[in-house]
């Protein structure tokens, strides 16, 4: 997890941080010490010219985001994960590498999308969900729940393991 800063005015510095855990806490302390928080879209990343990114989002490798989706704050999209139209990722969403968001999908705060997996046009995955690697979500996902499968299905609450 990454979150890039850049320093307090007349410093000319710049600091990127690898954290585990949620990273927005950690961007909330340094913006209170006069840091700025800024996002990193790599150079190959496709990001619709409507599309809104919200502060410290990060896009690797190849991601994907198509017209219209708006991503929170500080959130992550790994190599080759595609956004799709319309979809809107809140604070925190992590979207692991070659996971495919179709349109209209919306992920609550710091729900998590596993890699490969794929979430259907018009579901939702609420808050703290996690959806395991290469699970098929055709149904919502209730908040704090982990689904895997195909279909996805619940497995266990999120953070039980």
């Amino acid at each position: 997890l990454v979150i890039a800063m850049t320093s307090p005015p007349g410093r000319g510095a710049a600091v990127v941080i690898s954290v585990g855990g949620p990273r927005r806490p950690h961007a909330r302390a340094l913006a209170a010490a006069g840091w700025k928080v800024c996002g990193v879209v790599h150079p190959s990343a496709i990001v619709s010219a409507t599309a809104r990114l919200g502060t410290g989002v990060v896009a690797g490798p190849l991601a994907v985001v198509a017209a219209r989706a708006d991503l929170g704050d500080h959130v992550r999209l790994g190599r080759g994960a595609l956004i799709g139209h319309h979809t809107l990722l809140a604070d925190g969403a992590t979207v692991n590498p070659g996971a495919n968001v179709a349109g209209n999908v919306m992920v609550d705060e710091d729900a998590v999308i596993g890699m490969g997996a794929i979430v259907s046009n018009g579901v939702r995955v609420g808050a703290g969900a996690v959806v395991a690697a290469g699970a098929v979500v055709v149904r919502d996902v209730p908040p704090g729940v982990r689904v895997q499968g195909v279909p996805a299905r619940v497995f266990e609450p999120a953070g039980t393991t």
